[in-house]
């Protein structure tokens, strides 16, 4: 389990934008926690993995390129998913 998952949003900011980890490499970590329980509790209905590397790699290209005005734009859309882009299923109890 990568500690990076429960690390609060303006931590990951900062480590990614001091280059300590790597967008990419923050999307894997949820990546990973989102395959290991996701087939127990079946909370994820659709995720777009390919969109969310595709995002998290123009963040990571946009901080080496120093594109970046000291935010990282595309971080609210890379690690914390817009509705449209993550459907989310609400199970009976």
């Amino acid at each position: 389990m990568s500690r990076l998952v429960f690390a609060p949003a303006h931590h990951l900011a900062r480590m990614i934008r001091d280059r300590e980890v790597s967008a990419f490499e923050v999307l894997d970590a949820y990546l990973t926690e989102i395959a290991t329980h996701n087939v127990k509790v079946n909370a994820i209905y659709t995720l777009d993995e390919d969109r969310a590397r595709q995002r998290a790699f123009l963040a990571d290209e946009a901080l080496f390129n120093r594109a970046s005005n000291g935010r990282i734009r595309s971080f609210e859309a890379v690690f914390r998913p817009r509705l449209a882009e993550l459907r989310i299923t609400q199970r009976s109890a």
